[in-house]
């Protein structure tokens, strides 16, 4: 988990500020970003952050100068949480005023930001609030699905294994480029589909949508006053087995593109509904980092698969289900695991 944590933290700069960290690399890496991601990993183990009210107090509290309990008690820890990444982003904008930025870093998802936000006059300083949000929930919520989906991988080895030779075929040992990912190569289909396949099994936010209807409306009966808010509870309705047919296998091919095509228009359809296709929401409040969490899971699993081979050294281990949640997790709609031990062996 902590290995992931710097690995999806990682990648997630790449994207973010153009440049990498290098904090998987034992001898080298700024140390406070290492601090940074171990800060966010030690929230998620204590069990004072159990509840997502008293997380919400102590960031409230911070904020306005008020320290909760909380925030006492991990204040060092919190304080590497807040302050961190915003010295990151300022420091990124002040290279940005002075002109000196490389092509990469011009290239990256913050300068694009900041460059629209002078074109389009939004508040430089809620752009830095959204970044700090960003850099947190990319070494927390952001490696779940690949720690599921590595576990999933493992208890299904020939998935596992049908997806590192699609990809070694196509990519010839490669990593996915832009190219690739735009491709519709069987392969890709593939990496696709074991992704969506990860999400139903064992979706990561468990409460990802909150809708209020405009007026008053029934839903199979329900009806549902004006104003109400509708949580879509996106575990439940996709391993239901009176809708989906043997939940509690982890079959891919169930969204290869032609599987998609062949229900559309039928009830088995609703399983394809933009609400329940990923861990981070949609529409126009979706996570603003949704995409590049996207590309990242799918860049990291087809460079992992290709190099490794995973498996559990427990093996009366069946199903996802065996894998214990961390109990301490702040909102009980995250499924956070705690990965068993595992056996990692080099692909020849």
């Amino acid at each position: 988990g902590d290995y992931m944590s710097l690995m999806s933290f990682e990648m997630f700069c790449a994207a973010y500020f153009g440049r990498v960290m290098q904090l998987t690399d034992r001898e080298n890496g700024d140390l406070q970003d290492k601090e940074f991601v171990n800060a966010i990993r030690s929230i998620q183990v204590d069990p004072d952050f159990q509840s997502n009210t008293k997380l919400v107090a102590t960031y409230l509290g911070y904020n306005v100068g008020f320290e909760t309990e909380v925030f006492k008690k991990g204040k060092a820890t919190f304080e590497i949480m807040m302050k961190h990444p915003k010295a990151l982003i300022n420091d990124f904008k002040d290279r940005m005023a002075n002109d000196q930025l490389n092509e990469a870093e011009k290239g990256s998802y913050l300068y694009n930001a900041f460059k629209r936000g002078e074109d389009e006059k939004v508040d430089i300083g809620l752009l830095v609030q959204q970044g700090q949000v960003m850099l947190q929930t990319s070494a927390d919520t952001t490696p779940l699905p690949l720690q599921w989906l590595l576990a999933n991988l493992a208890l299904n080895t020939q998935v596992q294994e049908k997806l590192a030779n699609l990809l070694k075929g196509y990519l010839q040992g490669g990593d996915l480029t832009e190219e690739h990912l735009k491709s519709d190569e069987p392969a890709m289909d593939y990496l696709n589909a074991v992704i969506r396949e990860n999400h139903r099994i064992r979706p990561t936010v468990v409460f990802s949508a909150f809708k209020k209807p405009a007026h008053e409306i029934e839903v199979h009966g329900y009806q549902i006053p004006e104003e109400q808010t509708v949580v879509l509870d996106t575990f439940s309705i996709q391993n239901d087995p009176s809708l989906v047919e043997n939940p509690d296998q982890f079959i891919p091919e169930r969204f290869l593109r032609e599987a998609i095509l062949a229900r559309k228009g039928t009830s088995e359809a609703f399983i394809d509904h933009v609400t329940l296709q990923g861990p981070f929401s949609s529409g126009a409040r979706m996570c603003p980092a949704a995409r590049v969490v996207g590309i990242e899971l799918k860049c990291l699993i087809s460079r992992l698969v290709q190099d490794w081979k995973f498996e559990f050294r427990d093996k009366s281990i069946a199903s996802v289900m065996d894998i214990p949640l961390v109990s301490s997790y702040n909102q009980a709609a995250v499924a956070a695991p705690l990965i068993p031990e595992m056996i990692i062996t080099p692909r020849e």
